[in-house]
């Protein structure tokens, strides 16, 4: 296995350890072998592995909206497999660039958290962190109280 592997590292429940590898997540199984069969449909900045063996992942591009540069932010679900999971709604943002979401965490009901450089995801207020249902919507009901400060690393 050789490339480029960034600082992102997660273990799964099953013991099998996810990393990031050429921008697209690698999987090893717990005695350190790359997983046979697990083709990523989706790369990115961030994976979160579920406790069903799905995994989370926070991708970004770049493309120009309304003549600005814009940073496009979705987070995936993929399947055990690698493959996209068709029934998650994926959360999508476009930032200014400049702003971005940074980190994704997973709480034990299956919700998703995104934090990052932004005062709103999907077009609602949210000051640095939204949270979103285990479908990939976002949540109306998490309100955070508004974030001053930059997210650092």
């Amino acid at each position: 296995m050789a490339g480029a592997f960034t600082g992102t590292i997660r273990v799964e429940p099953s013991g099998a350890v996810l990393l990031w590898s050429n921008g697209k997540p690698v999987r090893l199984d717990p005695a350190g072998t790359e997983a046979a069969g697990f083709i990523p449909a989706a790369g990115g900045i961030g994976i979160q592995p579920l406790p069903d063996g799905k995994i989370l992942v926070l991708s970004e591009g770049q493309r120009i909206f309304q003549n600005n540069f814009v940073f496009d932010t979705t987070v995936k679900r993929i399947n055990a497999d690698g493959t996209l999971d068709p029934t998650f709604k994926a959360a999508t943002n476009v930032f200014p660039l400049g702003r971005r979401a940074e980190r994704l965490a997973v709480d034990r009901q299956g919700r998703f958290f995104v934090l990052g450089g932004f005062e709103t995801y999907n077009g609602q207020p949210r000051s640095r962190l939204a949270r979103f249902l285990a479908d990939g919507t976002l949540d109306p009901e998490f309100l955070p109280p508004v974030i001053n400060g930059e997210v650092m690393e």
